[in-house]
């Protein structure tokens, strides 16, 4: 028996007695490296082996670099992780949690010379776990102080299932806040209580999640607990009773009725819609998992909890700390707290009197990271703490791209808050044709890019600009200003031509926007369904000749979608849209000539898109002299100017496809196009 053969008889002895997690890095080459994996897996009796991203390994459950989640509420004893072709923190942190105490993580590291930020801190990283090297002395085996495993390690798990089904058997108003780290059973737990309850009585339970992989790992719990039951991907049931999932935006938008809701990973639902949750439902359930990828644990525990706690005085909250696939202290939990801040803990103390006028906004050195370390974890925790979308995948993409940076606000020597903005702009003429017929979609540049394609704006894409992705104000200090008072010292300190925001509107989000000098210029025309948000892109472009045309182009769009796809937008909203239109006093512009209009030609040579170009249409059609509208077709007056859906112009025109629809559309167009030697005055 070699040395590398007892060196992993000893680790896994170890792994297993400890019920730890160990990580081990291959520094070798590549067929050592497989001899490494396959001389661990024969410490094992018949193990599950899990593979994510890499050459596929036989006998491992594969699942691509970026789909780790695929393989959430399954369990293995041997995690192989191939991040030699490229890394996604969301995926493997996803994939993590598939590994139980004993078992052990390999990871093939990437070999390329790059220094980026993000590269050297995942290499800083993987050194802290067992790296071990070919032809090198094997690492010592890590030092762990055993301890004593609890009498039940489901102990927890047994109370959840019993707090869950009381909300059901007792009495209504009396919500539960269920929380845990990954890997205490909290999925399971809501599983179990389900099937419980669907044996017990006829019950309609509806959950809800940002996505249904979120709740998998329930309908599986629940599936093994029930006999004869019904399946498919949204719905078990069982004889009476039945379990099924919908979205947020649906469950709010459709008032669905049941007995029982069940809301999960609500941390990455925003607040304002759990809110309506509770306030809908009488026997509610909000369970979210605080630490990963999931969402911002934290902001839900800050700010939901709290008001849930005082709109509902008997609301119970209960949290599980013991895991169930791992021991406490497990060896690589602690290292992917440290690795992904999933421990950025937001510190929050007694508040402190403050000036804002003399308020002072740092930009964060990037190359000042390791030395000033603190400080940056503090933003990122107060990001975490104030933004559900907050993820792993944020933190790399912040550390690899040039184009980002984060600002601190600071009130003398208290720090206040943070802001992460991206560059934009400052793209090639050629480039930029690229964009506008869809053939290049450059990274981070979302709003100059928009601008270009979507309104025909190129004069914006060459430009340079600042996006404000985020901003977050620490707890202490909110409804000060402090927000307001960052952005007008950006705007004073930067020498770009615009700044923009993108973000899923709500009438607070875009008072204080507008308070800010920033104007709407496109709104989506479909609803997110996580946010149930339509997603809303305002500029403060003082100096841009081009900001009218882009204040009418939103005039011209609106009009037109508010009676169609717009319709569910709040009325509140819509209210203070119309009032920042009211107050744009320049005459919108004719569509003079359609040979001109830049918009059309470009969506029918393959770019832009039928949200671009809908309302100049209508008001071409509206402006036709009499003898024309013999060339329009009866496609596009059932599309544009009856606002039928797309699919009942399938159906209509018997087509099968959007695709096809959308062709026979765009021909008629042409036709339309081919005949007009020009609109009207």
């Amino acid at each position: 028996m070699s040395k590398l053969d007892n060196y992993f008889i000893a680790l896994q002895m170890k792994a297993i007695s400890t019920m730890n997690r160990f990580g081990i890095v291959l520094d070798g080459q590549y067929f050592w490296s497989l001899s490494c994996i396959k001389k661990a897996i024969d410490c094992y009796k018949n193990p599950t082996v899990f593979q994510l991203g890499g050459q596929y390994l036989p006998g491992a459950k594969y699942v691509a670099f970026n789909e780790g989640s695929r393989l959430l509420g399954e369990e293995c004893q041997i995690l192989i992780c191939d991040f030699s072709q490229d890394f996604n923190a969301n995926s493997f942190n996803s994939v993590l949690g598939t590994l139980v105490g004993g078992g052990l993580l390999f990871i093939f590291p990437e070999r390329s010379l790059s220094k980026s930020l993000d590269k050297v801190w995942l290499e800083r990283s993987l050194n802290r776990l067992i790296v071990l090297s070919q032809n090198k002395p094997f690492p010592s085996l890590p030092k762990i102080i055993s301890q004593a495993l609890p009498i039940s390690i489901y102990q927890e798990q047994y109370i959840a299932i019993d707090k869950i089904m009381h909300v059901v058997e007792g009495h209504n108003k009396r919500p539960l806040i269920l929380t845990s780290d990954r890997g205490r059973g909290k999925s399971a737990a809501l599983g179990i209580a389900a099937a419980n309850l669907m044996k017990s009585r006829s019950i309609k339970i509806l959950i809800t999640a940002p996505s249904i992989s979120s709740i998998n790992v329930v309908f599986q719990h629940a599936l093994a607990k029930l006999d004869s039951t019904k399946k498919t991907k949204y719905n078990l049931i069982y004889q009476k009773s039945s379990l099924l999932f919908v979205s947020p935006y649906e469950l709010l938008h459709s008032k669905i009725k049941c007995n029982f809701l069940v809301v999960d990973e609500a941390a990455a639902i925003p607040i304002s819609m759990l809110k309506t949750m509770a306030k809908l439902y009488c026997r509610i359930i909000f369970s979210s998992t605080i630490h990963g990828y999931e969402g911002s644990g934290r902001g839900f525990s800050l700010k939901f909890l709290t008001w849930l706690k005082s709109y509902r005085s008997k609301t119970f909250h209960l949290h599980l700390n013991c895991p169930i696939r791992w021991t406490q202290e497990d060896f690589l939990e602690r290292w992917q707290y440290q690795t992904f801040l999933l421990n950025a803990e937001l510190y929050i103390d007694k508040q402190k009197l403050i000036n804002i006028d003399k308020l002072k906004l740092l930009k964060f050195n990037k190359n000042n990271l390791f030395t000033q370390f603190e400080r940056f974890k503090n933003c990122f925790a107060l990001l975490v703490s104030a933004h559900y979308k907050t993820s792993p995948n944020d933190l790399f993409l912040f550390l690899r791209d040039d184009s980002m940076h984060m600002y601190m606000m600071f009130a003398l020597d208290v720090f206040v808050g943070c802001m992460l903005v991206v560059e934009e702009g400052g793209v090639e003429d050629d480039l930029i044709k690229k964009i506008q017929l869809g053939e290049y979609r450059p990274k981070g540049k979302l709003v100059s890019s928009i601008l270009a394609k979507d309104i025909g704006i190129s004069e914006a894409a060459r430009q340079k600009s600042l996006r404000i992705m985020r901003i977050a104000v620490h707890p202490n200090y909110q409804r000060l200003g402090i927000g307001s008072k960052a952005i007008q010292i950006l705007y004073k300190q930067t020498t770009v031509n615009y700044i923009s925001t993108s973000f899923g509107a709500t009438s607070e989000l875009i008072r204080f926007w507008l308070r800010n000098k920033f104007v709407p210029i496109k709104i989506s025309s479909k609803i997110d369904k996580v946010s149930g948000c339509y997603s809303l892109i305002m500029v403060r472009a003082e100096n841009s000749p081009w900001l009218g045309e882009a204040r009418d182009f939103f005039k011209c769009s609106i009009d037109y979608f508010l009676t169609c796809s717009l319709k569910t937008l709040d009325s509140s909203i819509v209210l203070l849209l119309l009032s920042e239109i009211a107050s744009h006093t320049r005459k919108s512009s004719k569509f003079i000539n359609i040979k001109l209009n830049f918009l059309i030609s470009n969506y029918l040579e393959g770019g832009g898109n039928f949200d671009s170009i809908a309302s100049q249409i209508k008001n071409l059609i509206n402006t036709l002299p009499q003898e024309k509208f013999v060339y329009v077709g009866k496609l596009t007056l059932l599309k544009i100017i009856q606002q039928w859906s797309w699919k009942d112009c399938m159906n209509q025109f018997q087509l099968s496809t959007r695709k096809e629809c959308e062709l026979q559309f765009k021909n008629e167009i042409k036709w339309l196009y081919t005949n007009l030697v020009s609109t009207p005055d």
